[in-house]
């Protein structure tokens, strides 16, 4: 891992997502603005901007499925490891089974390039991987089958590339799945996306934590939430939630690391740029609305050192360290000179044996059609 990337290797990831319950109260929280979205619909439209390992989009399709019961959904995501495209498609059977007209894609392509389904880069546009696979039968176990048995159709086009300016994760080929019923093709072929499609705009946007929190606004906005308010549907709504600290990771980062400020642009200032930078006709039809805050903790973990649970302890770290994004250098050192042991420990006897973790959420949302 390179020095400047911050704690965020595999196991880190998926401890994080196993240990705590940002998931669920993060779909909670977004209930109530499905609730707000127009019942007069011929067909919901979902983009999630950074899948995971899916548990957020699924709750969030559940909850969809209550308030649209019927009409067909078109739900595409953004994800370039592979192995959570595996995870998430292991998640998707019973989806199918409660909503049969959904038609799922899911692609490696950048914000910028994904409503199109295709590559700004013209090299790499024409080792485009187009794949779909239309499940047969209609039972969950059928399509369980299907859904972890697809290695051939991700094995070519998931593959990583190291940007050579950013050295950033990168796609080799640029890749995009669809998946739906072939029992419902019929109702749902309008919405089966094909090569050379229109940019696709969207009723409901997901973007939890899709980017760095100690990044800069401008680039918030420039690679992640302008791209995604320009794909606004009329009357359209961009979720965004990211980490706002004062919690418990901030009090362990100034007692560890009290230089560092992980949380250098909150909502209010990414919202003040964003009407700083963005033409006057476009801000006249996007209404920004209050910043939301919100905690999550560590799931329930028992003190008694089993053998086959997460330590507690192990997992308040592991997730502090994860959500301050700190480094692995900074991590490294931290473990050496021991003085984290006190601190976690000392955080967790003030506690209750949890740690509490601050979200924040902001829901910017289009009132009328503009041209980008």
């Amino acid at each position: 891992m390179s020095d400047s990337r911050f704690f965020d290797d595999r196991l880190t990831y998926l401890s994080f997502v196993t240990t705590s319950n940002e998931k669920n109260v993060v779909a909670k929280e977004i209930s109530s603005v499905i609730k707000s979205i127009s019942k007069e619909k011929a067909a919901l439209r979902i983009f999630d901007a950074g899948i995971g390992d899916g548990s957020l989009l699924m709750n969030v399709i559940k909850n969809c499925h209550k308030e649209f019961p019927y009409i067909p959904f078109f739900v595409m995501a953004k994800e370039i490891s592979i192995e959570d495209v595996r995870l998430s498609l292991e998640k998707l059977s019973d989806r199918f089974i409660e909503h049969p007209n959904m038609v799922f894609t899911i692609t490696n392509l950048y914000f910028s390039e994904a409503a199109s389904l295709q590559s700004n880069n013209p090299k790499k546009q024409k080792k485009m991987k187009w794949n779909s696979l239309a499940l047969e039968g209609n039972s969950s176990y059928e399509f369980n089958n299907q859904l972890t048995n697809i290695e051939d159709l991700l094995k070519d086009s998931w593959t990583i590339d190291e940007d050579p300016v950013t050295h950033r994760a990168s796609y080799k080929n640029p890749s995009v799945l669809t998946i739906y019923r072939k029992d419902h093709e019929n109702l749902v072929d309008r919405y089966i996306p094909n090569q050379g499609d229109d940019k696709k705009v969207f009723d409901l946007i997901l973007a939890s934590q899709p980017y760095r929190s100690r990044t800069s606004e401008k680039k918030k906005v420039d690679f992640v939430i302008k791209p995604m308010i320009d794909i606004l549907n009329k009357n359209g709504k961009l979720v965004i939630v990211h980490s706002c600290g004062n919690d418990s990771v901030s009090k362990v980062i100034k007692q560890l690391w009290p230089q560092e400020n992980p949380y250098p642009t909150p909502a209010k200032a990414i919202i003040k740029y964003l009407k700083k930078i963005l033409p006057a006709r476009k801000l006249d039809d996007l209404v920004f609305h209050k910043p939301v805050k919100f905690g999550y903790k560590l799931k329930p973990i028992p003190d008694d050192n089993n053998s086959i649970a997460t330590s507690l302890f192990s997992a308040a770290w592991n997730n502090i360290v994860y959500v301050g994004q700190m480094n692995s250098d900074q991590v490294t050192q931290a473990q050496e000179e021991g003085k984290y042991v006190e601190v976690i420990e000392k955080l967790l006897a003030e506690n209750n044996n949890t740690v509490q973790f601050n979200n924040e959420m902001f829901v910017i949302e289009k009132n009328r059609i503009f041209k980008p």
